[in-house]
């Protein structure tokens, strides 16, 4: 399983620069993958307050749903 080697490469991003949003998604979906829902959620939650785009936006909900749901 990766999932711990790429939350710490995206996270490593963040550190260098707060600003990429992106890594936000890809740690999200890191966790998501990992089955860690409760921080997928709050990933996606921070990824949302940072202001993606209206792709972006709707891509967060549609995931932040199927989390609800499971």
């Amino acid at each position: 399983d990766r999932a711990p080697d790429a939350v710490a490469e995206f996270n490593a991003a963040l550190a260098a620069d707060p600003g990429a949003i992106e890594a936000l998604k890809g740690v999200a979906l890191c966790y998501e993958a990992a089955g860690n829902k409760a921080e997928a959620v709050t990933t996606w939650e921070a990824y949302l307050a940072a202001g993606p785009s209206e792709a972006g936006v709707a891509d967060a909900q549609k995931h932040l749903e199927s989390l609800s749901k499971e």
